[in-house]
C-alpha cells in the first residue's frame, strides 16, 4: 500500500522495479532522492552565463558558488550521473542548489525583479509536500 510521502516514488518503483537504481541517490543537503539529477557544475555554468548580464553581481556572488559547489564535493559519496554532462557528479539535488544561489543572491540584497528573472529561469520548485518550497515563499513575499 501507498503511503501519502513519496507516492510517486513508490508507484515508479512498482511499475518499474528494474529501474530502482535511480532512487538510491540521495541529495547532500535534502536526503531525498535525486529523481531530476543535473549536478551543481552544470547549473553554476548555466547560471554564470545568466548572470553576465549583472556585472557587478557576478562579481560578488561567483567566487563564493563555487567555493559552496568545490566544498561540498568533499563531502560527496555516492553520485549520481549528470543528464547534462554525463559525469558522476550528481550530489545534489538540483532543488537545493539553485535554493542555495536564490539565498545567496538575496544575501546581496538583490532587487525583485532580478529574484523573480532568476525564479523565471533557474525554478527546481516543484512542489514541496512539507510546504518548504523557495516558490511559496517567492509569492508569499511578492516576488512571483
Amino acid at each position: 500500500m501507498l503511503e501519502k510521502n513519496n507516492a510517486a516514488v513508490q508507484a515508479y518503483s512498482i511499475e518499474n522495479p528494474s529501474n530502482l537504481n535511480i532512487l538510491n541517490y540521495e541529495c547532500l543537503e535534502c536526503g531525498e532522492p535525486i529523481t531530476n539529477p543535473i549536478c551543481p557544475d552544470c547549473i553554476l555554468k548555466q547560471f554564470t552565463i545568466w548572470i553576465e548580464q549583472y556585472p557587478k553581481l557576478k562579481k560578488k556572488i561567483l567566487p563564493g558558488l563555487k567555493k559552496f559547489v568545490k566544498s561540498s564535493k568533499e563531502f560527496k559519496q555516492d553520485s549520481q550521473t549528470c543528464i547534462v554532462c554525463y559525469k558522476n557528479s550528481t550530489y545534489l539535488c538540483p532543488y537545493c542548489f539553485t535554493e542555495f544561489v536564490l539565498y545567496s543572491l538575496k544575501e546581496l540584497k538583490s532587487e525583485d525583479n532580478l529574484l523573480r528573472d532568476y525564479l523565471e529561469f533557474f525554478n527546481f520548485d516543484f512542489g514541496d509536500f512539507r510546504g518548504r518550497g523557495y516558490s511559496k515563499k517567492a509569492r508569499e513575499a511578492g516576488i512571483l
